[in-house]
């Protein structure tokens, strides 16, 4: 009987709000409208007289009526399995309507040309140096290598801003390119804070230390073997069946719970909190020992270091945790959420970062 009544109740919204749902039930470009009624209700003539009775209403009601009576059928009927087994193939019922996104590419594409730019400098800058190379070059050269190559997945993005690429195994790859890049620049400008501090802090060791380039190598080897083993255990996580457009997952299809922890606590939380300790005792260290301009100058240096990290790097993680405890209802409404938006602002926050470093660092 609950059943029949909502297939009632979602026929009724069929024919009295049809043409507003369809406008307002696009989730990105890809539009979903009677053909997520039929998939539900396949034997139901939503096209029927109905004895049920229906009110009109604004195309805002038709739309929360709408998710409110699929997430109780999809509780209610248990021989379709659950919405999660589905709700990522309505693309399969519907024809894709891409929408130029010119606000994105704009975005994107003044990250990649800055970043092209600072990078080549940083580049050019390290190469020439190569004879006097420390430690800190070997940092440095690991940072350049991490921005350059997340610079590498942009374009993709700028061209998805216009022709909007289907899910497939490039979008895998192109998304394992970004973030592992992207975690590679945070761990790289954790380690170079805490190879700052140890000189500053233990001036005397650092200098009998007679291993500091092998250790470098060494850190960095560790940062991108663990990055690559962590992509490599979750790797399902980005399948192509789990997007929904080439750079965004089904919403109702979180990443594992071990993966969130992963990315903020490891990836976001610890290196904070030691580049916050690294850079406050460095400060610290200067303002008792001298204060001279020059001292101010790298005191202003490691404060807009710390700044910088903070700001680019939050947004994105607080937007992961968003992503995972929201309801999947929430995100039906697609861009028109403030959620959604969120997300996709946080995501070109953190690209700008490969633009700051060369600037901060170099």
């Amino acid at each position: 009987m609950r059943i029949g009544r909502l297939a009632l109740q979602a026929r009724c919204l069929f024919q009295f709000h049809t043409n507003h749902m369809c406008t307002s039930m696009c989730y990105n470009r890809n539009c979903v409208c009677g053909e997520l009624l039929r998939l539900y209700f396949p034997n139901v003539n939503l096209y029927a007289d109905s004895t049920f009775k229906c009110s009109r209403g604004s195309h805002e009601t038709a739309r929360s009526r709408w998710i409110d009576i699929v997430m109780q059928f999809s509780s209610a009927n248990s021989t379709m399995g659950t919405l999660n087994e589905t709700w990522c193939n309505f693309t399969n019922f519907t024809k894709p309507i891409c929408n130029k996104d010119v606000l994105q590419a704009v975005g994107y594409g003044s990250v990649f040309l800055l970043g092209f730019l600072v990078n080549a400098a940083a580049l050019r800058a390290l190469i020439v140096k190569q004879s006097s190379w420390t430690d800190a070059h070997i940092y440095m050269l690991n940072l350049v290598i991490a921005d350059t190559s997340l610079l590498l997945f942009l374009p993709f993005r700028i061209y998805d801003a216009f022709f909007c690429m289907d899910p497939n195994y490039l979008c895998t790859v192109l998304i394992f390119l970004h973030y592992t890049n992207m975690y590679a620049s945070i761990l790289t400008t954790t380690a170079i804070s805490v190879q700052r501090y140890v000189i500053l802090r233990f001036p005397l060791q650092a200098r009998t230390w007679k291993k500091k380039k092998e250790t470098a190598c060494a850190v960095c080897s560790l940062i991108w073997g663990f990055l690559v083993v962590s992509w490599v255990i979750f790797r399902e996580d980005n399948d192509p069946k789990n997007l929904w457009t080439c750079f965004e997952r089904c919403k109702n299809r979180p990443l594992h719970v071990e993966f969130i922890y992963i990315m903020v606590c490891l990836g976001y939380i610890t290196p904070l909190l030691i580049i916050v300790f690294c850079s406050s005792s460095i400060i610290r260290i200067f303002q008792v020992h001298d204060k001279s301009e020059e001292i101010k100058t790298v005191i202003r240096i490691v404060t807009t270091n710390m700044i910088v990290f903070i700001i680019c790097y939050t947004p994105i993680h607080v937007a992961f945790v968003v992503n995972y405890y929201k309801s999947p209802n929430i995100w039906l409404v697609g861009e028109s959420s403030p959620e959604h938006k969120y997300l996709l602002v946080s995501e070109w926050i953190a690209s700008t970062n490969c633009c700051f470093d060369s600037i901060s660092y170099y």
